[in-house]
C-alpha cells in the first residue's frame, strides 16, 4: 500500500514538473542562485530580475579562464535554455552583467557581459 500511494505520488509530481517545464517554469538544482523554481514572466529587463538565457558562444570561443565543463547553447539551439542569473547591471551599450548568488558562481565574471539578444526569458523565483 504505502510503495503504491509512493508510486502514485512520485508519477504527480513528475507530471507537474513536467507541465510546468513545458508551461517555461524552471527548476534550478545549483547553488549559482538562490531559489528553486522560476516562473517566467512578461517584464522588461532590468537590474534584479533574473533572466534564463543561453551563451551566445561555443565552448571554443569562451575565454579560458572560464568553466569548459559547463553545457553551453550555440545559436543552433535558441530554446535550450541553461542558465538563470540575475542582471547585476546594464552596459551602456545593452550588454548585461549577469550574476549568481554564490561567489563561485559560472556567470559573467567568467565569460563577459551578454548581449541582451542572449535573453531567452524574464524570470521571476517562485521558492
Amino acid at each position: 500500500m504505502a510503495s503504491r500511494l509512493a508510486l502514485g505520488l512520485g508519477g504527480a509530481i513528475f507530471a507537474l514538473a513536467l507541465a510546468l517545464g513545458l508551461a517555461g517554469w524552471r527548476f534550478n538544482l545549483t547553488p549559482s542562485v538562490r531559489g528553486l523554481i522560476f516562473r517566467p514572466i512578461t517584464a522588461q529587463i532590468a537590474v534584479g530580475r533574473y533572466v534564463a538565457f543561453c551563451l551566445p558562444w561555443t565552448s571554443a570561443e569562451l575565454p579560458e579562464s572560464s568553466h569548459t565543463d559547463v553545457p553551453v547553447c550555440t545559436a543552433d539551439h535558441p530554446n535550450r535554455v541553461k542558465l538563470i542569473k540575475r542582471v547585476g547591471f546594464i552596459e551602456p551599450d545593452g550588454r548585461l552583467y549577469v550574476e549568481g548568488s554564490n561567489p563561485r558562481s559560472y556567470d559573467s565574471r567568467y565569460y563577459g557581459p551578454i548581449p541582451r539578444s542572449a535573453v531567452t526569458t524574464v524570470m521571476a523565483r517562485v521558492w
